[in-house]
């Protein structure tokens, strides 16, 4: 294991420190409501083929705690909310959830974590909600969870693990005992693998059944942590990975948050190209067209990448703030998440905003 990087939830306050405002009151928590954490999704078969072209943009909900994921099913979106301590042991993080229509946001019922750990990535899969969750603490408070009408069972990591990293990270065991540093994005592949964009360890992991191993990555960070990755899947450096998409072929997407300025693509072969090395990303997405979605964060744009033609990218929208989480919905909406400057005596918000694709 590598562990020369800094603890995780310092990695993760970059990520929001480099997307957040430069000044902000105190935050409040939004009342919660209990509520059904899962909903239906659409089959493969009945997703529709959505817009390439314009997008009706709705803002639908404010949040005054800083999100760190988002996700969308058929009827909800939820979004994770990290509230960061000025010590570690001060950090809460919670899940809420919403009409895809907006709403008042209301909390998920079992998706609050102990003292010290975040919320790093959110994923829908055959009807239940995935969460992975962060600690600078003991190894057993990182892992992925399932939750599932207001209880989480560990599917990755988590209880299981060794309470120390000397026994190593568990590859070609089961999931549940493998050890887990800094558990960030998390995405599906059609066929139910579950990819893990470790951060903390510089690896892309993946479940299989019960069993987890290194997909990619796992060879610490020698010279410029921010740089692409370039080789195998095998011998490629992806230092602090953190976002990561799966498209429908198998094809898995990779990016640093909000650092390195790279978006590396790993074929099924285990052949690593760039699909893009000009903009800091802080979202990534496989829309229903099999096109990748990534959120510009400086550029305060979403932009698209082609599945036919990745090397021409076409600017999806812009002006919508700086973008902190970026998801897709199975009917071809776009979410994100994210903040506008404010007046120096207002308080920051955060705002959830859907892009409709037009008919």
């Amino acid at each position: 294991m590598h562990t020369h990087l800094r603890p995780f939830l310092a990695i993760v306050a970059l990520a929001i420190a480099c997307s957040a405002p430069p000044e902000s009151s105190a935050p409040t928590r939004p009342s919660t409501l209990s509520t059904n954490s899962s909903a239906p999704t659409a089959s493969a078969s009945s997703v529709p083929t959505a817009s390439r072209g314009q997008y009706t943009a709705k803002q639908l909900f404010e949040l005054q705690i800083a999100p760190s994921a988002i996700a969308g099913d058929t009827s909800q979106i939820y979004v994770a909310e990290v509230a960061l301590g000025a010590r570690q042991a001060n950090t809460l993080s919670k899940v809420v959830v919403v009409s895809r229509n907006g709403g008042a946001p209301a909390l998920v019922p079992g998706s609050d974590t102990p003292a010290g750990v975040s919320i790093n990535g959110l994923a829908i899969f055959a009807n239940a909600l995935y969460l992975s969750e962060a600690s600078n603490g003991s190894t057993r408070d990182n892992g992925v969870y399932r939750l599932v009408s207001g209880t989480a069972t560990p599917v990755a990591g988590g209880p299981g693990a060794p309470a120390g990293l000397n026994q190593g990270n568990g590859d070609g065991g089961p999931a549940l005992s493998a050890a887990l540093q800094g558990p960030a994005g998390i995405a599906f592949s059609k066929a139910g693998d579950l990819y893990i964009a470790e951060a903390g360890d510089s690896r892309v992991r993946v479940v299989r059944g019960q069993t987890i191993t290194t997909y990619a990555g796992g060879n610490g960070c020698a010279g410029d942590i921010n740089a692409a990755p370039t080789g195998t899947a095998t011998t490629a450096t992806f230092c602090v990975v953190g976002l990561i998409a799966v498209d429908s072929e198998g094809a898995v997407y990779a990016a640093q948050a909000a650092r390195g300025k790279w978006i590396a693509r790993i074929d099924p072969s285990g052949a690593v190209s760039t699909i893009s090395n000009s903009f800091a990303v802080n979202g990534l997405a496989v829309d229903v067209n099999g096109d990748l979605l990534a959120a510009d964060v400086d550029g305060h744009r979403v932009v698209r990448f082609p599945r036919a033609d990745p090397g021409q990218p076409i600017v999806v929208t812009t002006d919508v703030g700086t973008i902190v989480a970026l998801a897709v919905g199975p009917e071809g909406s776009i979410y994100v998440a994210h903040w506008l400057t404010p007046t120096p005596t207002a308080p920051v918000t955060y705002w959830v905003t859907r892009l409709v694709p037009s008919p």
